[in-house]
């Protein structure tokens, strides 16, 4: 049982984001397959912690559609269309969270690919939070620091004391 466990997780790994790769590079599995678990390396941290997130978020989601599911079978004490009706709810509310969170875990899954293999982060998610969620700390304090050093070259004071561009 562990073994399977263990090697789920690798294939896991190894697809994470084979889709992305299949869509924009047109390689075949093999190949799609070995650049996805390459890139995955690249980007695992922010893979790992994305996935949990999803995760986790997904439970939250599909705990409303359970405790109303759970409440529509306690309400009719028993009786068999209310069985029924809770099981069709609770049913229906996980697949449109399932639905719903397999296009948002996509939609990051392809904004990841993009950043892995161009560096920038697609320009749709360009100035939000979730350009902090593809760089860790060190690269954010080396980029404001070069931003930093950047703004001091080619700003230069006026007489005035205003600053105003050089050049």
């Amino acid at each position: 049982m562990i073994v399977a466990l263990v090697l789920e997780y690798i294939w896991y790994f190894v697809t994470y984001l084979v889709v992305p790769v299949l869509v924009v590079e047109e390689t075949g599995p093999v190949a799609s397959c070995k650049r996805s678990f390459g890139l995955f390396r690249k980007t695992w941290g922010k893979s790992l912690i994305a996935q949990v997130g999803f995760e986790l978020i997904s439970f939250l989601l599909f705990l409303p559609g359970l405790v109303l599911a759970a409440l529509i079978v306690a309400v009719g004490l028993g009786s068999l269309v209310a069985l029924v009706l809770g099981i069709v709810v609770g049913v229906a509310w996980l697949l449109t969270v399932i639905v719903a969170m397999s296009a948002i875990v996509g939609i990051f899954k392809t904004a990841l690919y993009l950043y892995a293999t161009t560096g920038e982060v697609p320009g749709e998610f360009a100035g939000t939070d979730l350009e902090n969620a593809f760089t860790n700390k060190a690269a954010r304090k080396a980029e404001r620091k070069a931003r930093k050093a950047q703004g001091n070259v080619q700003m230069r004071p006026r007489q005035d004391s205003n600053l105003q561009p050089a050049g």
